[in-house]
């Protein structure tokens, strides 16, 4: 019996068969390729043993089978980059599912349906790029598996839950170019596994919770064109880990604080456009580099330190129209 289907690029064309639904064994269906076309076969719910379904990358067109939830076996459903349309089946609630991505399916759009809480076991939803909107549901609370949640520019709006808390084992979460807004809630520093937290081009407001410097495996922090305000917490300096930081186009006020001197990996630090002041402080001579510094259309003051100069490399440093005065340190010359 058949028991995995993988079809790599321009291996097969046309349709997908209704025929394969006698596979009763089959636990692995993976085609992609550029010339499958067609809809997804409805017969196909007979694949009670099957656990990875993929057909990302592919032309095929219709709607996602309601009929699918009888796989109740089903672990990974991934069915980005086609032309599916129509909305996420609730009935798929049945599903065992511990990943789900989506992925740039413009067509496919409606809400997250509350009663996918039901996946307990959810470890990876990536829905980027897709028609999706209305809220966040509270009820995903019960992911205490979740390790990777994307809907980066999607039509998701409302606020973050406090009680995603229970996502203690989430790596990366990304909503950037969506609409949500309201505040961070403090809530999150129990994420203390967390390495990439994106929420660039939303509405989100409110100062940073002092308590997010739990997040010490972060790497980096993205809230460029929010509304995001207040000063940089000076306890965020244990985040030892952090490469990129991104807040440019803020409401940020106050002065990059010294304690940052341990960011010794950092490599992008984008503070234009903000209400930043005081002065780049000479402690960041222990940065290993400033590939990319930028802190243009600021009130940043004072002059050029020469601690600078033990960089072991600059890709990018501007400041213009900022109150940067002073000469070039001769140890820039390194």
């Amino acid at each position: 019996p058949i028991s995995s289907f993988v079809v790599q690029q321009n291996a097969i064309s046309g349709t997908l068969p209704p025929s394969l639904a006698q596979w009763q064994s089959i636990g692995v269906f993976a085609v992609s390729d550029q010339r499958i076309e067609g809809t997804l076969p409805v017969e196909y719910s007979a694949w009670t043993t099957l656990q990875y379904f993929y057909v990302g990358k592919t032309l095929i067109s219709g709607t996602l089978p309601a009929e699918y939830s009888a796989m109740t076996s089903l672990l990974n459903l991934e069915i980005k980059e086609t032309k599916l349309s129509g909305t996420l089946p609730v009935e798929y609630a049945a599903m065992p599912l511990k990943l789900l991505d989506a992925q740039q399916l413009p067509m496919i759009t409606g809400t997250l349906p509350p009663v996918f809480g039901a996946w307990t076991g959810m470890a990876s939803m990536r829905l980027d790029r897709t028609g999706i909107s209305g809220t966040l549901p509270l009820e995903y609370a019960s992911w205490t598996e979740m390790m990777v949640f994307t809907v980066a520019q999607t039509m998701i709006s409302g606020t973050l839950h406090p009680e995603y808390q229970a996502w203690t084992k989430l790596g990366s979460f990304v909503g950037s170019w969506t609409a949500l807004s309201g505040t961070i809630p403090s809530e999150f520093s129990s994420m203390t596994r967390l390495i990439d937290f994106q929420l660039e081009v939303t509405k989100i407001s409110g100062t940073l919770p002092e308590e997010l410097s739990a997040w010490t495996s972060l790497r980096g922090l993205f809230l460029t064109e929010s509304l995001i305000s207040g000063s940089f917490p000076p306890s965020f300096g244990v985040m030892e880990n952090m490469t990129h930081f991104g807040f440019a186009v803020t409401r940020i006020t106050g002065t990059l604080p010294p304690e940052y001197e341990q960011w010794t990996n950092v490599e992008a630090l984008d503070v234009l456009r903000t209400g930043l002041s005081g002065t780049f402080p000479p402690e960041y001579g222990n940065w290993k580099h400033g590939w990319t510094i930028q802190a243009d259309l600021t009130q940043v003051s004072g002059t050029l330190p020469p601690e600078y100069g033990a960089w072991g490399g600059v890709g990018l440093f501007t400041a213009t129209n900022s109150k940067i005065s002073g000469t070039l340190p001769e140890e820039y010359s390194n």
